[in-house]
């Protein structure tokens, strides 16, 4: 063999081998090098495993990959999105704890999971989901889960508050997450309302309120609104309803015509101020009005069909005595925010009424069951 053959064949080798190398990493790599990918670098193992999964991930009809970053406490989601173009086609999720790769399963209770999200899917959709499978993304106070159904990719963003019974883990909460009130179909429904506050008081039967999914209308007098702004403003954020007792809780049938419409409409103004709403009833102090003042007020007048007389007794005892000797459902109930007394009455409340299928709601969610509009130059004392 001369020198130009064995030249020639070497070369040939080096050809065919440089062929067989590319050949052989072009097959087994499964992210195409023509895909547009942005990932993550943490400078840490995070990195390794992320790495690993970008090169077994299945990328046919991709695109382009990008990602978001979400945490909560020491734990830390990496959700990848795949485009085919502009269209989103999939997502899917690394969890880590620290630096480890975790499942779904070692964050929340699967079962217990699902019973959250259906409740907020608000779909007829019957189809079975696999919710072992599904993939999320923590915000700050939040959890986006992702779910598909149907072929179509859906994502539903859950408040961290709503998920504790079904996570392991701790999650970030919102401190300002207040339950979502809900009428119940079948209760008895009673409307409690809260004269004269608001007091240090309000806040704890706001909470107590809340715990038991219950409401109540606060109609508040002027002064007591200048004493704690804040409190009216949180119960105002808070979705309670806050209706007129006038600035100082003067007999209104005792004035006259212009000082009485002064006490309620600086009341209302003073609320509006404080929430940009408008006070949607009046209660006249002691209930006492006339037509004339029922004609004038420019809003529905509601007084109480059961007086728990609270400001009396002072007596916790004898304020849940009253209660529940006299309840009927369609009633409107008088307590008043200003003592310790009536807030561990309500405390006691609560469970008892529940017992026997009560409901406590606002005054506008009373009516509203009943399909009853509440009129201007017209006075409510009981919805039946």
């Amino acid at each position: 063999m001369n020198k130009r053959s064995i030249i020639t064949t070497i070369l040939t080798i080096i050809i065919l081998l440089l062929l067989s190398l590319i050949f052989y990493h072009v097959s087994n790599k499964k992210v195409s090098t023509n895909i547009d990918i942005d990932y993550p670098v943490f400078k840490n193992n995070k990195d390794v495993i992320i790495k690993r999964y970008l090169k077994d991930v299945n990328t046919k009809n991709i695109t382009n990959i990008k990602y978001e970053i979400g945490k909560s406490n020491d734990y830390t989601t990496v959700l990848f999105k795949f485009y085919n173009k502009d269209n989103l086609e999939n997502v899917e999720t690394l969890i880590f704890n620290k630096n480890k790769r975790i499942s779904l399963q070692e964050l929340f209770d699967i079962d217990k999971l699902k019973a959250v999200i259906e409740t907020k899917k608000n779909t007829e959709n019957k189809e079975e989901i696999d919710y072992s499978k599904i993939n999320i993304l923590f915000n700050d106070k939040s959890t986006t889960f992702y779910i598909r159904e149907n072929e179509k990719l859906k994502n539903l963003e859950i408040v961290n508050n709503e998920l504790t019974e079904a996570a392991k883990i701790s999650l970030n909460l919102d401190e300002s997450y207040h339950k979502e009130h809900t009428i119940q179909k079948e209760a008895k429904l009673v409307a409690f309302t809260f004269d004269d506050g608001p007091s240090k008081y309000t806040l704890d039967i706001a909470n107590i309120l809340e715990e038991y999914n219950a409401s109540a209308t606060f109609f508040e007098v002027g002064y007591n609104i200048k004493a704690h702004p804040e409190i009216t403003k949180e119960l105002s954020e808070r979705g309670f309803e806050i209706a007129n007792h006038t600035t100082d809780h003067s007999k209104l049938t005792k004035l006259t015509e212009v000082k009485y419409l002064s006490k309620i409409n600086d009341n209302n103004a003073l609320f509006k101020e404080l929430t940009g709403k408008d006070m949607p009833y009046l209660r006249p102090p002691y209930g006492s009005y006339n037509d004339k003042i029922k004609a004038k007020a420019g809003v529905p007048i509601v007084t109480w069909s059961l007086d728990t007389r609270d400001w009396e007794s002072r007596n916790k005892d004898k304020v849940i005595e009253m209660v529940m000797n006299n309840i009927k459902e369609g009633d409107i109930i008088l307590f008043h925010d200003l003592y310790e007394s009536t807030r561990d009455a309500v405390k006691e409340l609560m469970p008892l009424l529940k017992e026997q299928g009560y409901q406590a709601v606002s005054v506008g969610e009373l009516f509203k069951s009943k399909g009853i509009t509440l009129e201007a130059g017209t006075s409510y004392r009981y919805a039946r």
